[in-house]
C-alpha cells in the first residue's frame, strides 16, 4: 500500500515539478530557489508525505472502492499539508509568492487526491 502510494505519487508530482512549472518556480521564488535541487531533502519528503497520506485517507478508505470520496479526503489532506506550507512561508518570507502559494496548493490538492483514487481503486 505505501509503495503504491509513494510510486504514483511521487510520478505525478516529478512530472508537475520537473516539466510543467520549472519556469514558473524559477520565476516566482527568484532568489530563494537553488540552482540545483536538495535531492536528499526531496527523498525524505515523499516517503513522510505518503504515510501520511497512506494513514490518514488511504487506510481508512481501503477497500471501500469509493473513488470519489477517496479523491476527496485525498485532496484534503493534501490542502491541510500544503495550505500549511505555503501559507506559512508566506506570513514569514520575505517576497513569498501569493501566486505560487494558490497554485502549489491547488495542485497537491488535486496530485493527491488523485493518488488516494487510483491507489483506492487499485485496492
Amino acid at each position: 500500500m505505501f509503495s503504491i502510494t509513494l510510486i504514483i505519487f511521487v510520478c505525478i508530482d516529478l512530472i508537475w515539478l520537473g516539466g510543467i512549472t520549472r519556469k514558473l518556480y524559477k520565476r516566482e521564488m527568484k532568489e530563494l530557489m537553488r540552482a540545483q535541487t536538495n535531492w536528499f531533502a526531496a527523498a525524505l519528503f515523499y516517503p513522510v508525505y505518503a504515510a501520511g497520506l497512506v494513514y490518514f485517507v488511504i487506510m481508512p478508505m481501503a477497500g471501500s472502492g469509493d473513488g470519489l470520496m477517496a479523491f476527496l479526503r485525498g485532496a484534503g489532506f493534501g490542502f491541510v499539508a500544503t495550505g500549511t506550507y505555503a501559507l506559512t512561508n508566506l506570513a514569514v518570507l520575505e517576497n513569498w509568492s501569493i501566486r505560487l502559494s494558490i497554485i502549489d496548493i491547488l495542485w497537491r490538492s488535486f496530485a493527491t487526491g488523485l493518488t488516494a483514487l487510483v491507489v483506492v481503486r487499485i485496492l
